[in-house]
């Protein structure tokens, strides 16, 4: 069963194991980005830094500014 991401288009890999056996073949689901099922690069690139910002929100309200982190 091979699905396209919502959120490209493009055909979603299944997940294999190091012998080449498939472990998994559903994607990753894509909300709150977009409602379906998307690729691995998707979901790093979109779906992640959104359910992020989404439970920042939740707990700090839309006031919320990122602190800046010194190194020294």
């Amino acid at each position: 069963m091979t699905e396209n991401c919502v959120i490209c288009g493009s055909k979603i890999p299944p997940h294999m194991t190091d012998e080449g056996v498939v472990y998994w073949e559903g994607g990753h689901n894509a909300e709150p980005y977009a409602s379906g099922r998307c690729c691995d690069l998707c979901h790093g690139e979109f779906v992640l830094p959104a359910r992020l910002k989404q439970m920042r929100e939740e707990k700090y309200g839309k006031k919320w500014k990122p602190t800046e982190f010194k190194t020294t």
